[in-house]
C-alpha cells in the first residue's frame, strides 16, 4: 500500500520498510524509506468504531536532506495527534 502511494517510481521494492511497531493505541507505526526517491517517511494504520470497519492511515514524509530541526517538527505534530 504505502509503495503505491508514496514511491517515486511505483516500481515494486523502491520503499523499503525499516520499521514496524505496534503502538500503545493499536495503531501500526511504519518507518520507510525509498531508495529511489531519497525521502523517508512514517506511516500510521489503524481501524476505528465499533466494528473496526473504518480504516485510517496517517503518513508524514520528508526528503532525505531534511535538517534535524524539520525532523523534530514533524515529530512534534505526530506526537500531538490525539484520537478524537
Amino acid at each position: 500500500m504505502i509503495n503505491n502511494f508514496y514511491s517515486a517510481t511505483g516500481a515494486v521494492g523502491d520503499i523499503r520498510i525499516s520499521s514496524d511497531q505496534i503502538m500503545n493505541d493499536g495503531s501500526e507505526r511504519l518507518e520507510w524509506v525509498s531508495k529511489s526517491g531519497g525521502y523517508s517517511g512514517v506511516s500510521f494504520f489503524e481501524t476505528r468504531g465499533d466494528d473496526n470497519s473504518t480504516f485510517m492511515m496517517l503518513t508524514s514524509w520528508w526528503m532525505g536532506s531534511a535538517d534535524q530541526a524539520t525532523i523534530d517538527t514533524i515529530n512534534n505534530a505526530i506526537a500531538s495527534y490525539r484520537i478524537p
